[in-house]
């Protein structure tokens, strides 16, 4: 059966934050001040012209995801202590249309769920939390990743709901800390997620190579 420590994911979370203090908050910082700008300027050039306005919003998009995957890629690199360097959040774009897609897909998941009682809602959500992770790491198609999530999570979602939890307050504390607590504990969400997915991968192959 498998089951993860969510003490040990926010411990290695925390170890590998200060270890790559500077590269996170650096790359955290620059994915809120990018969004941040084209926010207002998206809401300066509403008024002026449409055209420029859905331009501004189609990048605006763009470039979070892009740089939300590039986050991913450096903090899987620091997870397998690879070299990493800022030049990685904007590595990702390989893996752009297959993580907005499966992104796409995952919402209407989880918005269709919600819609039947909102239970169902939350168990796809938990079911698919892992599909970012898994569609960068193993190079998987959008609904490859989707399924990998949910195999993955198969019996642990109880403690995937606790652990969500805890990083919520987690980053709540953050949110009270001036705000400024969020650039430590944003970085520390993903590389506890990395843990716990890595941890899952491990014991899901582990368990299959002992039925082979």
């Amino acid at each position: 059966m498998k089951s993860f420590s969510i003490g040990d994911a926010l411990s290695f979370a925390w170890q590998k934050t200060k270890e790559n203090l500077g590269l996170l908050i650096g790359s955290f910082f620059t994915i809120v001040a990018v969004v941040v700008l084209l926010d207002l300027m998206t809401e300066a050039i509403h008024e002026k012209s449409y055209a420029f306005w859905l331009f501004l919003q189609i990048a605006s998009v763009l470039l979070s995801s892009l740089m939300g995957i590039g986050f991913i890629v450096i903090c899987l690199k620091i997870y397998n202590n690879e070299q990493c360097s800022y030049a990685d959040l904007f590595s990702g774009g390989q893996y752009l249309i297959s993580y907005m897609v499966a992104s796409i897909v995952q919402g209407i998941m989880v918005t269709i769920g919600t819609f039947l009682f909102i239970i169902p809602g939350i168990i796809i959500g938990l079911a698919t939390c892992l599909f970012d992770y898994a569609l960068i790491d193993e190079n998987l198609r959008p609904l490859e990743a989707i399924k990998r999530s949910m195999d993955l999570t198969k019996g642990v979602k109880m403690q995937l709901f606790l652990f969500f939890l805890v990083i919520l307050l987690l980053n709540i504390l953050g949110v009270l800390c001036l705000t400024i607590g969020v650039f430590i504990t944003a970085p520390m969400t993903t590389l506890a997620f990395i843990y716990v997915y890595k941890e899952l991968v491990e014991q899901e192959n582990r368990f299959n190579f002992i039925e082979d």
